[in-house]
Protein backbone atom coordinates (compact mmCIF):
# COMPACT_ATOMS: atom_id res chain seq x y z
CA UNK A 1 0.00 0.00 0.00
CA UNK A 2 1.42 3.36 -0.81
CA UNK A 3 1.22 6.45 1.49
CA UNK A 4 2.20 10.34 1.21
CA UNK A 5 3.29 10.07 4.68
CA UNK A 6 6.49 10.71 4.41
CA UNK A 7 8.74 14.21 4.44
CA UNK A 8 11.90 15.07 3.49
CA UNK A 9 14.83 12.08 3.74
CA UNK A 10 11.81 9.84 4.60
CA UNK A 11 11.03 11.46 8.05
CA UNK A 12 7.43 10.80 9.47
CA UNK A 13 7.20 14.23 11.19
CA UNK A 14 8.00 17.55 10.48
CA UNK A 15 8.22 20.86 12.96
CA UNK A 16 8.20 25.15 11.78
CA UNK A 17 8.21 28.16 13.27
CA UNK A 18 6.86 31.50 11.93
CA UNK A 19 7.67 34.62 13.63
CA UNK A 20 6.33 38.40 12.67
CA UNK A 21 7.14 42.18 12.63
CA UNK A 22 11.07 42.27 12.55
CA UNK A 23 11.42 43.04 16.08
CA UNK A 24 14.89 43.80 17.05
CA UNK A 25 14.61 40.81 19.69
CA UNK A 26 14.71 38.51 16.25
CA UNK A 27 18.07 38.77 16.84
CA UNK A 28 17.96 36.77 19.82
CA UNK A 29 15.26 34.56 18.63
CA UNK A 30 17.66 33.51 15.01
CA UNK A 31 20.64 32.95 18.00
CA UNK A 32 18.17 30.44 19.56
CA UNK A 33 16.79 28.37 16.73
CA UNK A 34 20.17 28.55 15.33
CA UNK A 35 21.46 27.24 18.73
CA UNK A 36 19.25 23.95 18.35
CA UNK A 37 19.29 23.78 14.70
CA UNK A 38 15.44 24.49 14.26
CA UNK A 39 13.70 26.31 11.11
CA UNK A 40 11.87 29.38 11.04
CA UNK A 41 10.48 31.94 9.04
CA UNK A 42 10.57 35.74 9.67
CA UNK A 43 7.62 37.62 8.20
CA UNK A 44 8.52 41.45 7.80
CA UNK A 45 7.55 44.96 7.73
CA UNK A 46 9.79 46.71 4.91
CA UNK A 47 8.41 50.18 5.65
CA UNK A 48 9.50 49.89 9.15
CA UNK A 49 13.00 48.60 8.70
CA UNK A 50 15.59 50.78 10.39
CA UNK A 51 12.37 52.97 12.80
CA UNK A 52 13.51 52.27 16.67
CA UNK A 53 13.04 48.46 17.82
CA UNK A 54 12.74 47.02 14.38
CA UNK A 55 15.59 45.23 12.24
CA UNK A 56 18.08 47.66 10.32
CA UNK A 57 17.50 46.86 6.58
CA UNK A 58 21.30 46.13 6.24
CA UNK A 59 21.02 43.25 8.36
CA UNK A 60 18.55 41.14 6.46
CA UNK A 61 20.49 39.19 4.44
CA UNK A 62 22.89 38.27 7.21
CA UNK A 63 20.57 37.69 10.00
CA UNK A 64 18.47 35.51 8.92
CA UNK A 65 20.53 33.42 6.60
CA UNK A 66 19.44 29.88 6.98
CA UNK A 67 15.75 30.53 7.75
CA UNK A 68 12.77 32.00 5.24
CA UNK A 69 12.02 35.53 4.81
CA UNK A 70 8.22 36.60 3.95
CA UNK A 71 5.90 38.98 3.31
CA UNK A 72 3.74 40.99 6.20
CA UNK A 73 3.09 43.69 4.01
CA UNK A 74 4.96 47.16 3.60
CA UNK A 75 3.01 49.13 6.32
CA UNK A 76 0.98 46.12 8.16
CA UNK A 77 -2.79 47.42 8.12
CA UNK A 78 -5.59 45.52 7.59
CA UNK A 79 -6.24 44.60 4.33
CA UNK A 80 -9.61 43.49 4.51
CA UNK A 81 -10.12 47.39 5.10
CA UNK A 82 -8.60 48.38 1.75
CA UNK A 83 -9.68 48.28 -1.73
CA UNK A 84 -8.05 45.20 -3.98
CA UNK A 85 -5.38 47.54 -5.43
CA UNK A 86 -4.44 49.10 -2.28
CA UNK A 87 -4.04 45.49 -0.72
CA UNK A 88 -1.97 44.26 -3.85
CA UNK A 89 0.58 47.44 -3.17
CA UNK A 90 1.19 46.61 0.11
CA UNK A 91 2.08 42.94 -1.05
CA UNK A 92 3.56 43.54 -3.78
CA UNK A 93 5.83 46.11 -2.41
CA UNK A 94 6.99 44.43 0.47
CA UNK A 95 7.78 41.32 -1.76
CA UNK A 96 9.91 43.42 -4.10
CA UNK A 97 11.64 44.93 -1.11
CA UNK A 98 12.16 42.29 0.73
CA UNK A 99 13.73 40.49 -2.54
CA UNK A 100 16.44 43.54 -3.08
CA UNK A 101 17.55 42.35 0.62
CA UNK A 102 17.53 39.36 0.66
CA UNK A 103 18.74 38.18 -2.89
CA UNK A 104 16.06 35.71 -3.57
CA UNK A 105 12.64 34.65 -4.80
CA UNK A 106 10.20 35.68 -1.70
CA UNK A 107 6.79 33.68 -2.01
CA UNK A 108 5.45 33.26 1.02
CA UNK A 109 3.17 35.92 3.48
CA UNK A 110 1.39 36.10 6.72
CA UNK A 111 -1.87 38.05 7.04
CA UNK A 112 -1.38 41.50 9.45
CA UNK A 113 -3.14 41.26 12.47
CA UNK A 114 -4.22 37.78 10.92
CA UNK A 115 -7.33 38.93 8.76
CA UNK A 116 -7.97 38.89 4.95
CA UNK A 117 -11.07 38.75 2.76
CA UNK A 118 -11.86 37.51 -0.93
CA UNK A 119 -9.59 40.35 -2.71
CA UNK A 120 -6.67 39.35 0.25
CA UNK A 121 -6.26 36.07 -1.87
CA UNK A 122 -6.91 37.35 -4.96
CA UNK A 123 -3.87 39.98 -4.53
CA UNK A 124 -1.95 37.62 -2.98
CA UNK A 125 -1.99 35.41 -6.24
CA UNK A 126 -1.30 37.98 -8.47
CA UNK A 127 1.90 39.33 -6.57
CA UNK A 128 3.05 35.23 -6.70
CA UNK A 129 2.33 34.65 -3.11
CA UNK A 130 1.88 30.77 -2.83
CA UNK A 131 1.19 30.74 0.61
CA UNK A 132 -0.08 32.98 3.73
CA UNK A 133 -0.47 32.16 7.43
CA UNK A 134 -3.21 33.05 9.50
CA UNK A 135 -3.27 33.74 13.32
CA UNK A 136 -6.16 30.56 14.06
CA UNK A 137 -5.08 27.68 16.19
CA UNK A 138 -5.70 23.92 14.95
CA UNK A 139 -4.48 22.60 18.12
CA UNK A 140 -3.66 19.82 15.66
CA UNK A 141 -0.83 18.49 13.16
CA UNK A 142 -2.37 18.26 9.98
CA UNK A 143 -1.40 19.85 6.62
CA UNK A 144 -3.80 22.68 5.40
CA UNK A 145 -6.01 21.89 2.42
CA UNK A 146 -5.26 25.69 0.84
CA UNK A 147 -1.96 26.57 1.97
CA UNK A 148 -3.29 30.41 0.96
CA UNK A 149 -5.15 29.83 4.54
CA UNK A 150 -2.66 27.99 6.56
CA UNK A 151 -3.71 27.27 10.13
CA UNK A 152 -0.79 26.74 12.57
CA UNK A 153 -0.97 24.50 15.15
CA UNK A 154 -0.16 27.51 18.26
CA UNK A 155 1.05 30.32 19.63
CA UNK A 156 4.35 29.94 21.69
CA UNK A 157 2.51 30.77 24.74
CA UNK A 158 0.33 27.93 24.16
CA UNK A 159 2.78 25.10 23.12
CA UNK A 160 4.21 23.59 26.10
CA UNK A 161 0.64 20.97 26.24
CA UNK A 162 0.67 21.11 22.89
CA UNK A 163 4.57 19.84 22.15
CA UNK A 164 3.85 17.67 25.65
CA UNK A 165 1.47 15.86 23.06
CA UNK A 166 3.22 15.58 20.15
CA UNK A 167 6.37 14.05 21.81
CA UNK A 168 4.40 11.71 23.96
CA UNK A 169 1.28 10.74 22.13
CA UNK A 170 1.83 12.13 17.65
CA UNK A 171 5.03 10.40 17.66
CA UNK A 172 4.50 7.04 18.81
CA UNK A 173 1.23 6.77 16.69
CA UNK A 174 2.01 4.77 13.60
CA UNK A 175 -1.54 6.20 12.33
CA UNK A 176 -0.31 9.92 12.32
CA UNK A 177 2.62 10.15 10.39
CA UNK A 178 3.03 13.14 8.04
CA UNK A 179 1.77 14.83 11.33
CA UNK A 180 3.43 19.02 11.76
CA UNK A 181 3.95 20.97 14.54
CA UNK A 182 3.69 24.50 13.90
CA UNK A 183 4.26 26.95 16.42
CA UNK A 184 4.25 30.71 15.49
CA UNK A 185 4.34 34.19 17.55
CA UNK A 186 6.23 37.60 17.84
CA UNK A 187 9.55 37.95 19.25
CA UNK A 188 9.31 40.84 20.99
CA UNK A 189 6.28 38.91 23.02
CA UNK A 190 9.44 37.33 24.99
CA UNK A 191 10.75 40.40 26.15
CA UNK A 192 7.57 42.12 27.14
CA UNK A 193 6.67 38.52 29.26
CA UNK A 194 10.51 38.94 30.42
CA UNK A 195 9.83 34.56 29.71
CA UNK A 196 12.80 33.81 27.44
CA UNK A 197 13.24 30.75 29.52
CA UNK A 198 10.60 29.94 27.61
CA UNK A 199 11.60 30.26 23.88
CA UNK A 200 14.61 28.25 25.33
CA UNK A 201 12.84 25.20 26.93
CA UNK A 202 10.68 24.89 23.52
CA UNK A 203 13.54 24.90 21.77
CA UNK A 204 15.31 22.50 23.72
CA UNK A 205 12.37 20.28 23.78
CA UNK A 206 11.81 19.70 20.26
CA UNK A 207 15.59 19.90 18.70
CA UNK A 208 17.47 17.40 17.12
CA UNK A 209 14.40 14.38 16.79
CA UNK A 210 15.71 11.43 14.73
CA UNK A 211 12.35 11.00 13.06
CA UNK A 212 11.40 15.15 12.51
CA UNK A 213 12.38 16.86 9.40
CA UNK A 214 12.69 20.87 10.59
CA UNK A 215 11.41 23.33 7.88
CA UNK A 216 10.88 26.37 6.74
CA UNK A 217 7.29 27.53 5.87
CA UNK A 218 8.38 27.50 2.17
CA UNK A 219 10.39 24.38 2.21
CA UNK A 220 7.53 22.80 3.60
CA UNK A 221 4.95 24.20 0.64
CA UNK A 222 7.50 22.95 -1.93
CA UNK A 223 7.74 19.64 -0.25
CA UNK A 224 3.83 19.02 -0.27
CA UNK A 225 3.65 20.43 -3.46
CA UNK A 226 5.45 18.13 -5.08
CA UNK A 227 4.18 15.19 -3.04
CA UNK A 228 0.70 16.24 -3.91
CA UNK A 229 1.42 16.22 -7.85
CA UNK A 230 2.51 12.61 -7.58
CA UNK A 231 1.13 9.90 -10.08
CA UNK A 232 0.24 6.84 -9.33
CA UNK A 233 -0.41 3.77 -12.07
CA UNK A 234 -3.36 2.25 -11.88
CA UNK A 235 -2.02 -0.86 -10.52
CA UNK A 236 -0.47 1.07 -8.11
CA UNK A 237 3.04 -0.40 -9.06
CA UNK A 238 4.71 3.19 -10.74
CA UNK A 239 4.96 6.25 -9.30
CA UNK A 240 5.86 9.27 -11.34
CA UNK A 241 7.42 12.55 -9.60
CA UNK A 242 6.60 15.52 -12.10
CA UNK A 243 8.26 18.33 -9.71
CA UNK A 244 11.89 19.19 -9.81
CA UNK A 245 12.78 17.84 -6.32
CA UNK A 246 12.80 14.51 -4.69
CA UNK A 247 9.60 12.93 -2.66
CA UNK A 248 9.48 10.08 -0.45
CA UNK A 249 6.32 8.39 0.45
CA UNK A 250 5.96 4.99 1.94
CA UNK A 251 5.19 1.84 0.64
CA UNK A 252 3.71 -1.20 2.80
CA UNK A 253 5.50 0.21 5.56
CA UNK A 254 9.05 0.93 3.66
CA UNK A 255 10.39 4.37 2.92
CA UNK A 256 11.09 4.78 -0.81
CA UNK A 257 12.81 7.88 -2.50
CA UNK A 258 11.05 9.31 -5.71
CA UNK A 259 13.73 11.55 -7.12
CA UNK A 260 12.69 14.55 -9.07
CA UNK A 261 11.31 13.83 -13.20
CA UNK A 262 11.74 10.28 -12.46
CA UNK A 263 9.41 6.88 -12.45
CA UNK A 264 10.42 4.53 -9.39
CA UNK A 265 8.61 1.27 -10.01
CA UNK A 266 7.42 0.02 -6.20
CA UNK A 267 5.68 -3.38 -6.94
Amino acid sequence: MIKFDRYKNGKHFAVTFSYDDGNEADRRLVELFNKYNLKATFNLISGRFDHDTVVKAEEINTLYQGHEIAVHTLTHPHLERMPITAQTTEIFEDRKNLETLCGYIVRGMAYPYGTYNEDTLTAMKACGIVYSRTTGHSRGFSLPEDFLLWHPTCHHTEAEPVIKNFLENTLKQTWNFGGLLYIWGHSYEFDRMNNWDLAEKICSSISNLDDVWYATNIEIYDYVTAMRALTVSTDGKKIYNPSGISVWVSVNGESIEIPPAKTVCVG
